[in-house]
């Protein structure tokens, strides 16, 4: 059986009712544009040598993508061996084969920036907070309650009326939606349960944001927090396209949106909240993630910790 033949065979029969709709999409996406290609693609499953993995994983080096026209990323790469590795794992565990290839490969490192955690200044925040509650535009208050909750997009928009409890001040996130193709291969908005286990949480809410939600259920003709004056839902799409409309409206410099969710955690840890409540509500799986994303600190609240520093003599 060639490489492919059971890569078509494993995703399709097997590894698609294990993972996330999302997920099968993404694993299928990395074979039929990386994998399917390739020279290893069309060797024999017992065949491929460890050697011709990392020759493969080396090669992604130099392919160009095509919706970007830039190199690809570690990332895509990574993640595209990844699925090989999962699918040898399969083929180990049933017998398949007699050796795993997939066994101590050597990943492409990711380069770490200063701007994976970029957020808003105070300055910047209260200007858009400020522009939202001017227009009283219904549609733009998910914004206000993202800066609030640090909700990913997905978490935001899956957001209905009775996942908040407005007597116990809590928000439930059991949902998120995302576009990606059906089972007929058209496009469409899923719903499904969140990113991971730890991303299904409560989030106790401020008292200012809930009376915020309170004249937001009262004037929404819609099931869903995040919706438009007429009712209409709004998509991550949608949520996405106005937001980056509204930076430029005001002037503020271009965030992506999940700067919002950033945002959220550098404003809890600069009043005191500790990483291990940050990392609860936030979703992640441990504290050390949270630590890890969140060490840096804006250059005011930085400015203002050292100002507490008094001369000793």
């Amino acid at each position: 059986m060639k490489l492919i033949e059971f890569l078509d065979d494993w995703i399709e029969h097997f590894h698609k009712v294990l993972v996330k709709h999302q997920t099968y999409v993404r694993y299928k996406s990395n074979i039929n544009n990386y994998i399917r290609p390739s020279a290893i693609a069309r060797m024999e499953l017992g065949d491929v040598t460890r050697k011709d993995v990392q020759a493969f994983v080396n090669s992604m080096k130099s392919i160009t993508s095509k919706r970007t026209g830039r190199p690809l990323s570690a990332g895509t790469i990574n993640n595209t061996y990844i699925v090989l590795q999962c699918a040898y794992n399969h083929a180990e565990e049933y017998e398949m084969i007699t050796r795993n290839p997939c066994k101590k490969i050597r990943r492409v490192p990711v380069q770490q920036t200063d701007t994976d955690a970029k957020c808003f200044t105070i300055a910047e925040q209260r200007r858009i907070e400020q522009y939202i509650e001017s227009t009283g535009d219904l549609g733009l208050y998910c914004y206000i309650l993202d800066l609030y909750t640090g909700l990913r997009i997905g978490e935001l928009c899956a957001l209905r009326w009775e996942d908040i409890d407005f007597d116990a001040k809590t928000l439930y996130v059991n949902s998120a939606c995302y576009s990606s193709t059906d089972s007929t291969g058209h496009w469409a908005l899923i719903t499904d349960t969140p990113k991971s286990r730890t991303s299904i949480r409560d989030i106790p809410l401020p008292q200012h944001i809930v009376k915020m939600l309170v004249k937001l259920w009262r004037r929404s003709k819609s099931e869903y927090v995040c919706s438009k004056a007429d009712g209409t839902r709004i998509t991550p799409w949608t949520c996405r396209n106005t937001y980056e409309r509204m930076l430029k409206t005001l002037g503020i410099r271009h965030l992506n949106f999940h700067c919002l969710r950033h945002t959220f955690a550098t404003r809890a840890i600069e009043n005191g909240m500790d990483f291990k409540t940050l990392s609860v509500i936030l979703g992640h799986a441990s504290p050390a993630i949270t630590m890890n994303i969140y060490t840096h600190s804006t250059q005011e609240h930085k400015r203002g910790m050292m100002n507490l520093m008094k001369r000793v003599g």
